[in-house]
């Protein structure tokens, strides 16, 4: 892939996120939690002492195709909105998404300002079509994680099979 320079700003390179191959992760939050500490927190991007949050595109079969840097902040928090959140995986065609984010505290407990996020960035990709399937919230340093999914706060893969179910047995109805 070429390179650009910019005076004054160096070199860019343009790559395209389909070009980076799928990898699969089981749709489990103890992967995507694992898939944090081996690949996002290792990033030269990702500062132990700051909150950062990500975004994990997901292909139809929930292999994740690459993942976002949306917003990094400090020790106390990081902001950012749906806008933020949905246009990567927009720009990738993104079938689904994982939001994460750290605490550098260790503590995974959301607060408020998380659950308002997990609410609107939900909203935002059922507008859009692309579905929120967890919200997955790491410990810096502990290895513990909290998942909104698992404490019921989101739907998900269960949610989506379930709905395919629910729309089948009512075409069958209809046509009964």
């Amino acid at each position: 892939m070429p390179s650009v320079k910019l005076p004054m700003l160096g070199h860019f390179q343009i790559a395209k996120v389909s070009e980076c191959p799928p990898v699969a992760v089981p749709d489990k939050p103890a992967s995507y939690a694992a898939y944090w500490r081996d690949v996002i927190a290792p990033s030269p991007f990702i500062h132990a002492d700051k909150e950062h949050v990500v975004v994990v595109a997901l292909d139809i079969k929930l292999n994740a195709k690459g993942w976002h840097l949306v917003s990094m902040g400090d020790l106390n928090g990081a902001y950012c909105g749906p806008r933020e959140v949905m246009r990567p995986l927009i720009i990738c065609a993104a079938y689904s998404f994982i939001l994460m984010h750290n605490h550098p505290s260790g503590c995974v407990t959301p607060s408020d300002t998380d659950r308002r996020l997990t609410r609107r960035v939900r909203e935002a990709g059922e507008t859009m079509g692309v579905e929120l399937m967890d919200h997955i919230i790491v410990g810096d340093g502990t290895g513990e994680y909290f998942s909104f999914r698992e404490h019921g706060l989101i739907g998900g893969a269960v949610t989506v099979s379930v709905k395919l179910k629910h729309r089948i047995s009512n075409k069958e109805k209809v046509k009964g």
